[in-house]
């Protein structure tokens, strides 16, 4: 493997390094080109969406608070990555933000005796569903349609601050 020296049982390397086209020398590095993800950007950046739905089920987070919390979010996660993702910036931004909202909903839904316990509102409003649907399987319902939703906003805000602050390519 390009990168990678493997040994012999002695200990002892069995073939030097190559570079890209094969031929010994210094091993060749991963070029990140503009049409490749950075995943570990992406999943980074998303458990932030856990940390609001721990902050939801231990009541950390005030009634109320979400909303402007989830904004705050959106904007730091579209700076990080207008900044570091190496292209496909709605992407990276819509992965992110699809991903933090599924963590921060299914973290509700997982712990949703105590995520009623923290939040009064929330239980009175889960109240007025009809018989038979428990909040636990709304909210699970709901995870996706949240996560699109959060994503597309990241999404959105990630392609605009890329389109403002990134150089422009060489012509």
């Amino acid at each position: 493997m390009v990168g990678f020296r493997r040994f012999a049982r002695n200990g002892a390397t069995t073939a030097p390094p190559r570079v890209a086209d094969g031929t010994p020398g210094e091993p060749a590095h991963a070029v990140v080109t503009e049409g490749s993800m950075n995943a570990r950007l992406i999943l980074s950046l998303s458990l932030l969406g856990l940390l609001v739905g721990i902050g939801a089920v231990t009541g950390l987070t005030p009634s109320g608070w979400e909303l402007p919390i989830w904004c705050v979010i959106a904007l730091v996660c579209a700076g990080v990555l207008a900044r570091q993702a190496p292209g496909k910036l709605f992407l990276h931004g819509f992965l992110t933000g699809f991903i933090a909202g599924l963590l921060a909903t299914l973290c509700q839904a997982l712990f949703m005796n105590q995520f009623l316990a923290h939040n009064p509102k929330a239980a009175a409003t889960f109240k007025t569903l009809p018989a038979g649907i428990s909040p636990a399987v709304f909210v699970v319902v709901a995870a996706p349609i949240w996560g699109l939703a959060l994503g597309a906003v990241i999404g959105l805000l990630t392609w605009i601050w890329g389109r403002f602050t990134r150089p422009k390519p060489a012509a």
